[in-house]
């Protein structure tokens, strides 16, 4: 598969990205909401890949909106992805920030 050069706006840093995702999330929580915590079920080879973020259910490899995100954006050496949602109590995300990989590792 040939892979063409973008020509349209410019790349985003991961913080423009966040910025982008909480102006999102505040357009419309709903959709937002539904879209981090739906996971499908996926195979092995994308269960194994070195930066997605996959969860096992049961006996099943799942993967959502966060883990793909995050599968591109690539990992630091804890393995964790750059972009983490807070969620409230009713699953709806306060906010999407940075991940803190030293709060994690505590």
């Amino acid at each position: 598969m040939e892979v063409k050069e973008w020509k349209g706006s410019e790349i985003v840093s991961i913080n423009e990205l966040i910025e982008k995702l909480n102006e999102f999330n505040k357009l419309d929580p709903e959709f937002i909401k539904n879209l981090i915590s739906t996971r499908f079920k996926c195979n092995n080879g994308l269960a194994n890949h070195k930066t997605t973020q996959v969860l096992l259910k049961d006996e099943d490899f799942i993967a959502g909106f966060l883990g793909i995100l995050n599968g591109l954006l690539g990992i630091d050496k804890c393995s964790f992805g750059p972009v983490v949602a807070e969620l409230d109590d009713n699953e709806f995300v306060v906010e999407f920030r940075l991940t803190d990989t030293k709060a994690i590792n505590k």
